[in-house]
């Protein structure tokens, strides 16, 4: 059974080199557990290359940061499935904003083989689950595709495709970010759905 699908984006950060890019102040981690660090409020950061401040920034951990203008536009408008933490930041940096890491609680799962380097069986996921091809999307590139079912899109306008770390939002979220103009080192590409 096919659902009404609005136009959805993934978010992420730019790759514009005058932008702030953060590192680790520690020189290394048993277990790469970044997030959880993060949310712990027991990693510190530090710019490692760029000039200036954006609306976000990558980092040499693979998360990426928003500024508290992104994280405020979605507490003011009442999006509500995401939890925010402060990223704590050495006494140097002396940056104008805050940041932060935004942990989505929203998710659709993803679909994916077993077997990471082949491509998954999408008729036979959904004739087991009962999904149409066209409520599949289809993020990245020919090469490097994920799939997710969005027939178990809870309707939030900010969610995350299970075991990753995309931030996909809806196309109200596109016009709330362009509305008030915060666009600073902000990559929004639209995602596709598969033909029926």
């Amino acid at each position: 059974m096919s659902i009404n699908r609005p136009k959805l984006y993934v978010l992420s950060h730019g790759w514009a080199n005058k932008y702030y890019w953060f590192s680790l102040v520690q020189a290394a981690y048993v277990g790469m557990d970044f997030i959880v660090r993060v949310k712990r409020g027991n990693i510190v950061l530090e710019i490692d290359t760029g000039r200036t401040e954006a609306d976000s920034h990558g980092s040499t951990m693979a998360l990426t940061f928003f500024s508290e203008k992104i994280v405020c536009l979605f507490e003011n408008k009442g999006f509500k499935s995401f939890k925010r933490y402060p990223v704590r930041f050495t006494k140097e940096t002396n940056l104008q904003s805050k940041y932060f890491y935004i942990d989505i609680t929203s998710n659709i799962p993803d679909v994916r083989s077993k077997d990471i380097f082949k491509e998954p069986d999408l008729a036979r996921y959904c004739r087991k689950n009962g999904v149409a091809r066209s409520d599949l999307l289809k993020v990245g590139t020919d090469i490097t595709p994920l799939y997710a079912d969005f027939s178990k899109w809870d309707g939030s306008d900010i969610f995350t495709i299970k075991n990753t770390l995309l931030f996909v939002i809806t196309e109200k979220i596109k016009k709330e970010l362009s509305d008030k103009k915060i666009y600073k080192n902000l990559r929004i590409e639209e995602i596709n759905f598969l033909s029926g």
